[in-house]
């Protein structure tokens, strides 16, 4: 169940990452990363506490919540659209899908950085490095053909013309 409620905190990451209206309250200095982080747990706990919840509710908290931490009218109603996939994640998990989950989150747009303080960006470089190195050594350890072939193939290749050039700067000294 820990994996659904991280994914369903991604999923809101995704989605306020790309909302417009609150990423320009934080480049116009209404509020800080920080002051998304709260709202991001705000409203995650605001659902999680809310049985039956409905989209109508969670767009008024939603509302209220950036006109309160962000001091901005949201004039185009993009709060309903945001309470409605919300609302449909927190649906999907308390179902336990973990499948369903995971195929509504990759419909979403990806997650923009700006949300993210220095430390998250550096964990999840750090996480998508680990799992390239796994998938890597899956790669490597399932191939046990052990031809010779390929051996020549890439030693051949690191001793041919990789077709790059050396650029050597114009500096006077």
């Amino acid at each position: 169940m820990a994996d659904l409620k991280d994914l369903f905190v991604s999923a809101t990451q995704r989605l306020f990452s790309n909302w417009t209206a609150l990423r320009m309250a934080v480049e116009h200095g209404h509020g800080s990363k920080d002051s998304v982080s709260n709202f991001l747990y705000h409203i995650t706990t605001f659902i999680n506490e809310n049985e039956n919840l409905s989209d109508d509710q969670l767009a008024e908290e939603l509302k209220e919540c950036i006109d309160d931490e962000f001091d901005i009218q949201l004039e185009d109603e993009s709060e309903k659209q945001i309470a409605n996939i919300l609302l449909k994640f927190n649906q999907y998990c308390s179902q336990g899908n973990l499948e369903l989950v995971q195929s509504e989150m990759d419909k979403l747009p990806t997650l923009k950085p700006w949300i993210l303080s220095r430390e998250e960006i550096i964990s999840q470089r750090n996480r998508s490095h680990a799992d390239s190195l796994a998938n890597n050594l899956e790669d490597s350890s399932s191939d046990t053909d052990g031809d010779d072939e390929d051996m020549e193939t890439d030693e051949t290749a690191a001793g041919a013309d990789d077709g790059w050039t050396e650029v050597k700067t114009r500096r006077n000294r």
